[in-house]
């Protein structure tokens, strides 16, 4: 097999096409990974045409003739996608990267800011309190550093915005009146919802999409501070880490210096097991 360089029109600008060095023995679905990885597409967004036909996404370079030189297009199907929802969220994604490159400042997106929005393909109200925003969906946000917030009787939860993902985040203490699960929800998809006591922690890579979930009963079991210190030092760099506290938790100085120094929380809270609830989101240095 042997390296080669193509071009491949571009999602963004179909003027455009964009330069890869691949190997020729690779698989178009192994082309679309590069691809994605280094523009921010996602697989299910298009097909890679060759002639005036989607190619297969099991087939090698190689098979298919393709060499240095060969201009390959692409074929956005979007439309095609199996909901409206996800039509919608993908149309939206692919329009955030387009502003991305065209130095746009508001490049974040709020899908409830619309009139309306879907889940699959019912149609859902946004109630929209403060009226229509021009501009919408597209919101101002200021540079993200980091959130933290400590609870014992109240609820507490928070919406962030974190490299362009939203992220939404619930705590909450057996002494909190109809307490819940403690819940996290990244781009209006909920990816925790969960009794387990301690800290739970979620690691979201910079697009949003879920690395791990662990939990630490860092009020019951001792050993699991330690744990959770060593998790959370352990997360790869710019990577997002989401910690919510469901009943009852607690923080020693190991867990205190790990967010510190790896996330750039500026606090100095510790305490010692009891109810106290806790919300953390940060990304790794």
């Amino acid at each position: 097999m042997a390296s080669i360089t193509i071009t491949v029109q571009s999602l963004l600008n179909t003027a455009v096409y964009d330069s890869y060095t691949i190997d020729n023995g690779q698989t178009i679905n192994q082309l679309k990974t590069a691809i994605n990885s280094a523009r921010g597409f996602d697989s299910t967004w298009y097909d890679i045409v060759q002639n005036e036909s989607v190619v297969s996404g099991t087939a090698t370079l190689a098979s298919l003739g393709i060499i240095t030189g060969t201009r390959l297009r692409t074929h956005n199907k979007i439309s095609r996608l199996a909901t409206k929802e996800l039509k919608q969220k993908a149309k939206l994604d692919l329009a955030t990267l387009d502003r991305v490159a065209a130095g746009e400042s508001r490049v974040t997106y709020d899908l409830t800011e619309l009139p309306t929005q879907f889940s699959d393909n019912a149609i859902l109200d946004n109630p929209n309190g403060s009226g229509l925003i021009e501009g919408r969906p597209w919101i101002t946000t200021t540079p993200f550093t980091f959130y933290e917030a400590f609870g014992t009787t109240v609820a507490i939860e928070t919406t962030r915005y974190v490299s362009g993902n939203k992220i939404y985040v619930y705590s909450s203490t057996f002494d909190v009146p109809a307490y819940q699960n403690a819940r996290v929800v990244v781009n209006d998809i909920e990816v925790l919802n969960i009794g387990d006591r301690g800290h739970n922690m979620v690691v979201l890579d910079s697009y949003g999409d879920l690395v791990s979930i662990s939990n630490y009963d860092t009020y019951g079991v001792a050993g699991d501070l330690t744990l959770l210190a060593t998790a959370l030092n352990g997360v790869a760099s710019g990577n997002i880490v989401v910690l919510t506290v469901w009943d009852a938790s607690a923080v020693n100085a190991a867990v205190r210096s790990a967010i510190n120094t790896g996330y750039g929380s500026t606090n100095s809270n510790t305490w010692t097991a009891g109810r106290t609830s806790h919300i953390f989101i940060g990304i790794k240095v």
